[in-house]
């Protein structure tokens, strides 16, 4: 169990519920420079994923045209901003005006239709998002949310705390990218086991965010030795508007709402193995447990048990909150009650819990400010 360590697991998008996590409505817009280089790639592309042609010599007299296809093309687009199937019209116009004699009927049409096929194909090959996210939610009462993320009411809830929108995580691997300020105002960027990652606002909205799709395409351009050494694909970076690209795996269609969702993003530009995406949480910000209405007395046991031990590992975690959940007669949420305080002492007859009862003044004001706290957040 991950409670017992204090750790939080970082989910892949294809690991989530939702089957639109981190998709964005990617849309075409740069100047000349980058369209040219983008042509050149997706003929390329092409000509080497599709039996188009049966060596590189008989494709390169369609990729030499990449910069004509792309004049005849756009200048029949009135639009900076291209979808994937604006993007698609351009490269026809492109094909119709360029492609003459020395292509025949037969491969004119297989031209069309396989670049047409790959550039719609673009947004589950070349552009899907690399993000690993950690979910946390803001309300801990909400039925809904116990129905479909506590077991069906069975399960039970983390309490975790954050006083300035900030998590402190640390990992056994060097794998947080991230930076750190030196001496003198400059800084070292690098990869570190340590972090303060921000809680983020998950933004509830009808239509996904808006990406310029060359922002994750411009690196797996062709550029020659000397192009890459004097840094011209981040200089094409530069020319382009990233629009929405902070957006992210930060956007989610308004019915999900409910939720109320916060998120940590895991700082890293690779995609990583699962088992490297489990992050252990400064014990500062772990407050307690909530059980649900249904939680069985076994299962509050192992819960109580793994509390003990994540006790016992952070030294400098004074104190660990039980509440109990419990059903509204009057309306269609939960209330929590105070259960007691985590306890370090145990045995095979007495669970690690000091009942509510046994504890003095200040840990019942404690408890009874937590639980008021819960109740306002959410």
């Amino acid at each position: 169990m991950m409670l017992k360590r204090g750790e939080v697991y970082f989910a892949s998008a294809s690991e989530l519920n939702d089957r639109h996590e981190c998709r964005a409505r990617y849309l075409f817009n740069a100047p000349k420079e980058v369209w040219t280089r983008f042509v050149d790639y997706v003929l390329c592309k092409v000509s080497s994923k599709y039996p188009l042609y049966q060596s590189p010599q008989d494709a390169y007299k369609l990729i030499e045209l990449a910069e004509p296809i792309f004049d005849a093309g756009y200048s029949q687009i009135k639009k900076r901003n291209l979808t994937v199937y604006d993007a698609v019209q351009l490269f026809n116009y492109g094909f119709e005006a360029v492609l003459g004699e020395n292509f025949s009927p037969e491969e004119k049409k297989k031209i069309r239709q396989y670049t047409e096929s790959y550039l719609l194909g673009l947004s589950e090959s070349e552009l899907v998002e690399n993000k690993h996210i950690c979910s946390f939610s803001k309300n801990a009462i909400n039925p809904t949310m116990w129905g479909h993320y506590g077991a069906a009411e069975t399960g039970f809830v983390v309490i975790y705390e954050s006083s300035d929108g900030f998590v402190d995580v640390e990992s056994t691997l060097p794998n947080l990218s991230g930076y750190r300020e030196k001496e003198e105002g400059w800084h070292e960027i690098g990869s570190y086991n340590n972090e303060s990652l921000m809680l983020k606002d998950v933004i509830y909205s009808r239509q996904p965010c808006k990406v310029n799709a060359f922002e994750r395409l411009i690196h797996k351009f062709r550029f020659s030795e000397r192009e890459a050494h004097y840094d011209v694909p981040e200089s094409f970076l530069g020319m382009i508007d990233q629009m929405e690209v902070n957006k992210v795996g930060l956007v989610k269609f308004t019915d999900w709402k409910y939720e109320q969702e916060v998120r940590l993003l895991f700082p890293t530009y690779e995609e990583l193995p699962s088992e490297h995406r489990c992050l252990k949480v400064n014990s500062c910000h772990i407050k307690g447990v909530i059980f649900g209405p249904k939680t069985s007395d076994s299962s509050k046991e192992r819960v109580l048990m793994a509390c003990a031990h994540l006790l016992e590992l952070a030294k400098d975690l004074p104190s660990l909150a039980v509440f109990q959940a419990l059903e509204s007669h009057d309306s269609y949420s939960c209330q929590v009650a105070p259960v007691g305080m985590v306890s370090k002492f145990f045995s095979s007859k007495l669970l690690p819990l000091t009942e509510y009862e046994r504890l003095n003044l200040d840990q019942k004001e404690y408890l009874g400010k937590l639980g008021k706290s819960i109740i306002e957040q959410s």
